[in-house]
Formats: structure tokens, sequence, C-alpha cells
């Protein structure tokens, strides 16, 4: 079983033994309550963020104690975003992170900058009806399946429905 990624040192060595950002500094990036969200800043390849999925949620509030938390919920991240870049049109898929490493084993997702110094998905869709028009079904069906999920219910979406 691979090591936590609970701080930076962790997360070098992490790094180290997988050859990959070698060269990257890294930072705690102080968000949310589930996972351990780390900054990779490399001199050539530019901004990352490493996501760990601990085996507990890195602070608990009565939220997550009330619907429990499931290691394996960064497989419903994974596959949503992989979803999403196959359905939604190019110009709104720059606008969502793309995932550079996946380790199944040790819950990790390394991925780009959010839009990378470029319009974020809610500027892009505040500033075009037609592409708010195509976006948004998938956003609330999406947004449905993430709840649903860590919730434990299984196969909310359709298939015929992307």
């Amino acid at each position: 079983m691979p090591f936590p990624l609970i701080d930076v040192l962790s997360v070098r060595h992490y790094l180290a033994q997988n050859g990959i950002f070698l060269n990257a500094s890294v930072s705690l990036v102080d968000i949310g309550n589930i996972n351990y969200v780390y900054c990779l800043e490399d001199p050539k390849q530019g901004t990352f963020y490493l996501k760990y999925y601990g085996l507990a949620p890195r602070r608990t509030n009565s939220a997550i104690d009330k619907i429990g938390y499931e290691p394996t919920r960064f497989l419903n991240e994974r596959d949503a975003l992989l979803l999403l870049h196959r359905v939604l049109d190019p110009l709104l898929t720059s606008a969502l992170p793309k995932i550079v490493h996946t380790d199944l084993e040790a819950r990790v997702l390394i991925m780009t900058d959010i839009a990378n110094h470029k319009p974020i998905l809610r500027e892009l869709l505040l500033s075009d009806p037609s592409l708010a028009a195509q976006a948004l079904p998938f956003a609330a069906r999406f947004l449905a399946q993430q709840h649903a999920s860590t919730l434990g219910c299984k196969d909310l979406v359709q298939h015929d429905a992307f």
C-alpha cells in the first residue's frame, strides 16, 4: 500500500518514486475538506495540481460525517472530467483541467491548472448563451451523478443521456 501524501515531503518522495515532476516546487493548497491538494510548479512544464484522496477526509464536518467518506470517490471525479472532455465543445473543455497522471493504487490525480490562465468555465458560459445551452444539461447531470455517487447510488445517469 502506498504511503499517505499528507505533507509536502511525502509528495516529493512520491513524485521522485514515479519519476515525474522532478524539478517542480511543491506546496500545499489549503482548500476544501476532503482532499489534499498540492500545487506543482515546474519551470519547464508549468503549473499542475496533485490531488490525493486519503483513506479519511483531510478535515471533517457534520455534512461529511452524515454522508460518509469513500476513498474511491476520486474515480468519480476522474471519470466525470474524462466524460466532459469527450462530450463538450473544445472551447468549453479548454476551461477544464486535463488529467495528466492517474495512480489508482495511491488514489492520486495530477491535472493541469484549471484553465491555465484562460477564462474559466463560468466565464465562458456567462459570455456565450449558445455554449451555456450546450453545457448546462451536462453540468446538471454531472453534478447529480457526483452527489448520487457520494451517497452510494450507482448508475444515476443513463447511458443515453450523453
